[in-house]
């Protein structure tokens, strides 16, 4: 008899639903929708519904662009406070979700998580999340592109493009009040000469209270007459010389000439002499540095599409 009472006990203890959680808190809060770009602060209820204090130990996000402010970190029985969680969108269009974990002094139930979700919808959107301009070169005349887009929303006849580049420009035709086609002009010749390609972000001020701004990447890449390769060039003791070549892609010569050396350092090779691919050979003839130095080398052509290169110099003590 005391043989089966000792097997129920055991069993009863076994069948027992594990105790919950001391703290409570929701597992999921809804944002509802968020436009990209946009923020919203949640409001989470925390509360102690155990029978001792709760210690909040940790609270872990795992995103940087979900922020949170917790009033108190002790919560005695009985006792509740507020989470308060910032939610930022990113440019990412669809369903949002982060994660926020709490570890707490709960041996019984150490960690917790609550989940944040959104949908993320642009009441503005462009036909296409990016322009590119591409398969020009710099002695091209303007390039032009046309990115039409749609509100849910009707939009004021004063929307209007901020300030872009001075090689970007652009306007806005407004079609109907809930439609329109923005219009963008790239001028090849005023891109920068440092690179062949770049990215600029348009802000398009809509007028609309739940998204004011509707932002598009604009990307180039132009299509140089002369590709260089060796860019940059590392120098050290140990390797005081580099090389650098210049291509032609037309395969007619080319002169380069070196505008502005960098002190200290030595430009040998085809300089002066008009090849198709050239080939300079870089030596540091100062003392090194004590720290990594970075110069600018300039090199000028004879070509009108492409009058200028610029090569980064990498001095390492």
């Amino acid at each position: 008899m005391i043989h089966t009472l000792g097997i129920l006990f055991a069993l009863s203890c076994f069948l027992e639903p594990p105790s919950p959680p001391a703290l409570e808190l929701p597992r999921q809060v809804h944002a509802g929708r968020m436009v990209p770009g946009g923020r919203t602060t949640l409001d989470i209820p925390l509360a102690n519904r155990g029978q001792r204090s709760v210690h909040i130990l940790e609270i872990a996000t795992d995103c940087g662009c979900t922020q949170v402010v917790l009033p108190t970190r002790i919560l005695g029985p009985n006792q509740a406070t507020t989470l308060r969680a910032t939610l930022e969108a990113g440019p990412h269009i669809g369903p949002l979700e982060k994660k926020i974990t709490l570890r707490t002094s709960d041996t019984l139930h150490p960690e917790q998580v609550v989940m944040l979700r959104a949908l993320v919808k642009p009441y503005l959107a462009f036909q296409q999340p990016q322009a590119a301009f591409h398969g020009f070169s710099r002695s091209d005349v303007a390039q032009s592109l046309e990115i039409p887009f749609a509100s849910e929303r009707p939009l004021s006849p004063e929307l209007h493009l901020g300030k872009a580049s001075g090689w970007l420009s652009g306007f806005v035709i407004l079609e109907t009040p809930m439609k329109g086609t923005l219009c963008l002009d790239l001028e090849p010749s005023a891109l920068p000469l440092d690179r062949s390609s770049g990215q600029e972000t348009l802000v398009l001020a809509t007028g609309l209270p739940e998204q004011p701004e509707a932002r598009l990447d604009v990307l180039w890449m132009v299509q140089d007459d002369l590709v260089v390769q060796g860019d940059p060039i590392t120098l050290s003791p140990a390797a005081p010389v580099g090389t650098l070549t210049v291509q032609a892609l037309d395969g007619q010569p080319v002169l380069l000439s070196p505008d502005s050396n960098p002190p200290h350092l030595d430009i040998l090779g085809d300089v002066q002499i008009p090849v198709a691919r050239a080939t300079l050979r870089l030596q540091w003839q100062g003392p090194w540095p004590a720290t990594v130095e970075t110069h600018h080398l300039q090199i000028l052509t004879d070509r009108p599409s492409q009058p200028q290169l610029w090569i980064r110099v990498l001095v390492h003590p």
